[in-house]
């Protein structure tokens, strides 16, 4: 669990920066925070979704989305970047079930870079370099530092995807919120 000093020295080591021993904030937290002005700002990548009516974006917090399609629900962004949709970046996704699937880029990137690039660039523009050359680099970082991905191998990816046995880990490494939400406060 991220919570725990051996995962957060384990994180510390592999990013070359120390974690937060605070734990990360639900969408609650969030929205709070936002309110009382101890959020700042706010990295929104959407599918082009609606957003929870509760989420002040009405100049609270610097709002940068990040979004496939242009949508009026973010119009009062502050920032809004393209993005590439499912069908334009490779990687993997996790969905509610834990059920991990195997993403092939099927078209161009009309953003002209894959996610995963657009966030390398972003985060290293803010002080926290990335130098990942590769999707291959990144699931060689997750498989090495989770245990939760630490059996998963891109090279020998079921075509129904990964299922169940993540569901288990999940409930002795924590949630990904946390940290996400480390993640962010790092810096």
């Amino acid at each position: 669990m991220i919570g725990e000093l051996a995962t957060r020295q384990k994180f510390a080591v592999l990013w070359q920066k120390p974690l937060s021993e605070e734990k990360g904030e639900d969408l609650f937290g969030i929205i709070e925070g936002i309110k009382s002005g101890e959020l700042e700002g706010l990295l929104i990548l959407s599918n082009g979704d609606e957003l929870p009516n509760s989420l002040p974006l009405d100049g609270h917090a610097f709002v940068v989305v990040l979004i496939p399609l242009l949508a009026d629900a973010f119009s009062q962004a502050d920032v809004i970047l393209p993005r590439a949709s499912f069908a334009e970046s490779e990687g993997t996704v996790t969905n509610c079930e834990w059920r991990v699937q195997r993403l092939y880029q099927a078209i161009p990137a009309l953003a002209g870079k894959q996610n995963w690039v657009i966030l390398s660039e972003l985060a290293s523009s803010l002080g926290y370099p990335m130098h990942y050359s590769s999707v291959a680099d990144i699931f060689a970082e997750i498989n090495s530092s989770s245990d939760i991905f630490a059996e998963l191998n891109t090279k020998r990816f079921p075509v129904r995807g990964y299922k169940g046995q993540l569901r288990a880990m999940t409930r002795k490494v924590g949630l990904y919120s946390t940290l996400i939400s480390l993640i962010l406060r790092m810096g």
